[in-house]
């Protein structure tokens, strides 16, 4: 299959860019360097563009900032290389992780796999519980979330899910990584592997990543109030809920089946 391993990286982060190939080099693994986009550098139209204002109000908790904005913009970038270039899929990774050992047997998994969009690789910052599993191999499964985490460290996107991804992204009112959770409005099924193959490399300081540091930023430009937060939580917990509930058969995603 035709795939490529992009790294999202700000043109300042070189330590970053250094760390990560050397990662990336003990597994003999090609990558192509994404230049992340820097918030801040975007004008006031560029921002226009792509930021639903009206929408980030009415269903989010809080303004996105600059970060938050060039953060997402990256993601992106990527989609449009995957549909550009005809790939099969892509390995998106941001600049802050680590392999492991098993990380060697993705394509191999991935082989044995259909149909599907999106896959977290990655370990998150809190166990997540799996609504449902169904076995890959001897050693992984591959997992439905209950509640898709929060983290956009490492995935692998289908062309498929790309195309997906890119035409429901026109507007954003979310954080990249927030909008996972809502995966049923980007029309996408967001699937793991379980155990995941890659983790955060600085996970024991609870640091994060130079574009997801970048990000989150210092605050957000309006504070969220008490009542927008509840309203948010509620939303979201009865929208997850229906989706869990229309019980997804992951065997639909495994080519023997």
């Amino acid at each position: 299959m035709k795939f490529k391993v992009f790294l999202i990286n700000l043109d300042k982060s070189t330590d970053r860019l250094e760390l990560c190939k050397k990662e990336l080099e003990k597994f003999g693994v090609e990558f192509e360097r994404v230049a992340a986009v820097y918030g801040k550098d975007l004008s006031q139209q560029q921002v226009d563009d792509v930021y639903n204002a009206d929408n980030n109000y009415k269903l989010y908790k809080k303004s996105l900032s600059l970060g938050e904005i060039g953060c997402y913009l990256s993601h992106i970038t990527c989609w449009q290389k995957i549909i550009d270039e005809s790939l099969d899929y892509a390995v998106i990774l941001e600049d802050d992780f680590i392999l492991s050992d098993s990380f060697k047997d993705f394509e191999s998994l991935l082989t044995q796999l259909k149909n599907w969009d999106y896959i977290r690789l990655a370990f998150s910052s809190r166990e997540v519980p799996a609504l449902q599993r169904t076995e890959i191999s001897d050693s992984y499964d591959l997992v439905k979330y209950e509640k898709t985490p929060i983290n956009t460290l490492a995935q692998v996107v289908s062309n498929q899910g790309a195309i997906k991804l890119v035409a429901n992204s026109q507007q954003i009112f979310r954080p990249v990584d927030v909008d996972f959770k809502h995966y049923w409005e980007k029309n996408i099924n967001v699937l793991g592997i379980d155990p995941p193959l890659i983790k955060q490399q600085n996970s024991e300081t609870s640091e994060t990543s130079e574009i997801s540091k970048i990000a989150a930023g210092k605050g957000r430009a309006e504070k969220s109030s008490t009542w927008r937060n509840i309203k948010y939580a509620i939303s979201f917990y009865l929208k997850n809920r229906k989706q869990n509930n229309a019980k997804l058969n992951l065997s639909q995603f495994i080519k023997n089946n």
